[in-house]
């Protein structure tokens, strides 16, 4: 199978889970996602067609899953050159949820502790996450 089938596959493969995981029907997901037609679900399901860039957002909140997770799984997936190039210009791209857990730690750290005491921190979240 050629590289990029199997790239296509790998996200028609997630998406097919999450849609058919969701408790909308292709028609409301087509409908929320701002698709013109329902038929297009079936596609990106399928691996006929690929995720529009564009609708990666849209997609993400219908489908209730990490907007930035899927679009670096689509880039990855159908642009591996474009995404190595923002990666290396912007680093490596933060999900929603470690965005969360950063707002977290600069509410619990005192300002000014963090960057005196980056090790003391550290150790202590690891400690945390451990047990």
């Amino acid at each position: 199978m050629r590289e990029k089938s199997k790239a296509k596959l790998e996200v028609a493969d997630f998406l097919e889970k999450v849609i058919n995981q969701s408790t909308y029907s292709q028609k409301e997901i087509a409908d929320m996602a701002g698709f013109n037609s329902p038929n297009i679900i079936t596609m990106l399901k399928q691996g006929l067609t690929k995720v529009p860039v564009e609708r990666i957002p849209a997609l993400a909140r219908v489908l209730d899953i990490d907007r930035v997770e899927f679009f670096e799984l689509v880039m990855k997936s159908y642009r591996p050159k474009e995404y190595a190039v923002i990666v290396e210009i912007f680093g490596d791209p933060i999900s929603d949820a470690e965005r969360r857990i950063i707002r977290l730690l600069r509410e619990v750290i005192p300002d000014g502790q963090l960057v005196n005491n980056t090790n003391h921190y550290r150790n202590k979240i690891r400690a945390a996450l451990e047990n």
